[in-house]
């Protein structure tokens, strides 16, 4: 006899609205070169059963922002954002975010524009680009040790061109 986690009756599939983009585009995603978490896979099966609290699991944590996903470079292993763009509603930001991107501005040490890492072309929808970003972490991890790295960290916020 199966344990309730076995079951997969008891399973609760969690994917809300705002995730079946990302579930949708996964295999494309994939062979383009980034791997979503289990959560957006097609073949998904909840690792939590009725009785789990779901954030205890990876996989119970449902989006917080249907624009954004963090999703793995297959090729380096590396951690990146992966930014929905609706040409319709933001029709400048891949121009805007590519210009920051590239030479001579890319070096430039007051620069300090995320990179863009890639641009992809949605298929089958022509008014949504993909851009990849690095995964950055929040501001304040590691936290400030001093007075003087809070200012820093200030000072490059505000800098002004």
């Amino acid at each position: 006899m199966a344990s309730n986690g076995d079951d997969p009756l008891l399973r609760i599939p969690h994917i809300i609205n705002a995730e079946v983009f990302w579930r949708d585009n996964q295999k494309w995603l994939e062979q383009r070169g980034y791997m979503l978490r289990p959560r957006y896979r097609p073949e998904w099966i909840p690792s939590f059963t009725v009785d789990d609290d779901v954030y205890d699991y990876e996989d119970g944590a449902q989006i917080i922002n249907p624009d954004v996903l963090d999703a793995t470079h297959i090729a380096t292993n590396e951690l990146v954002m992966l930014k929905r763009i609706s040409q319709k509603t933001h029709p400048y930001e891949v121009e805007i975010t590519s210009y920051f991107t590239k030479e001579p501005l890319r070096s430039d040490p007051q620069n300090h524009c995320v990179p863009l890492l890639e641009v992809l072309e949605v298929p089958n929808d022509s008014t949504i680009k993909i851009i990849v970003l690095p995964l950055l972490r929040k501001y304040n991890d590691p936290r400030f040790k001093t007075v003087g790295e809070a200012l820093e960290f200030f000072r490059q916020a505000f800098e002004v061109w």
